[in-house]
């Protein structure tokens, strides 16, 4: 065997081992990733949760509650206004002035509650199968098995355009912090709470809106007058 054969031989049994350890990687990641997955979509199931979200920057700190139980979910804020949606009906309720507005159920930039709010937290939950394999085998992501805190933990780090998302899971797979990070520098972190099977009918009951002021936010026509209780 000359000298040439033997270099172009062990460069391709060099390169096949990496393409071996790579691939294993990337089988590893994706298998951690469907288990996640996995256990979400039994919360999800679930059809009942709660979920208070922080969110810390620079400028300010903010909260959100969200409930949701058997289809209806409900998104209060900090000042007191939510939005309510039953997959039919959408409407923004401002109970201190007894106000009610009707909004567009198919607008994708209302801050409605969904069945899996807190599930699409997670990078590549609502991705196709190949897509999951791309993200597992993207070595600019991270996917592990760690501890904070000393706890037990789950690390998912996307970095997807100009934008690097990370989301911490526990032991059962449930968000509980995050961070966004662009690429001008700006810095999100998020705090998240969820509890699940623990939200009644009364935390997301729609309030009688008879002697509310009732306007429709796309045309802003008032379609009911505020009635005069004294």
């Amino acid at each position: 065997m000359n000298k040439k054969v033997f270099i172009l031989m062990s460069v391709g049994i060099v390169f096949a081992i990496i393409g071996i350890i790579f691939g294993s990687i990337t089988i590893y990641r994706f298998c951690l990733l469907q288990s996640l997955y996995g256990r979400i979509h039994e919360n999800v199931l679930k059809g009942n949760y709660y979920l208070k979200t922080t969110v810390i920057s620079d400028d300010s700190n903010s909260s959100t509650e969200a409930y949701y139980r058997d289809g209806v979910g409900k998104l209060v804020a900090e000042n007191g206004v939510y939005t309510w949606a039953d997959g039919e009906y959408a409407y923004l309720i401002d109970e201190e002035n007894k106000e009610a507005y009707i909004l567009n159920i198919e607008n994708e930039n209302l801050g409605l509650v969904s069945y899996d709010m807190f599930a699409v937290l997670v990078p590549g939950y609502n991705k196709s199968f190949f897509e999951r394999l791309i993200i597992a085998g993207n070595i600019k992501n991270t996917l592990k098995q760690t501890k904070d805190d000393g706890k037990k933990c789950y690390i998912i780090k996307v970095n997807d355009n100009n934008v690097t998302r990370t989301i911490w899971l526990n032991e059962k797979a449930t968000p509980y912090k995050g961070e966004v990070v662009f690429n001008n520098g700006k810095i999100f972190k998020y705090e998240y709470n969820i509890k699940f099977n623990q939200v009644t009918l009364k935390s997301i009951e729609l309030p009688r809106i008879d002697d509310y002021k009732v306007v429709n936010a796309e045309t802003n026509e008032i379609i009911q007058e505020q009635k005069n209780n004294e």
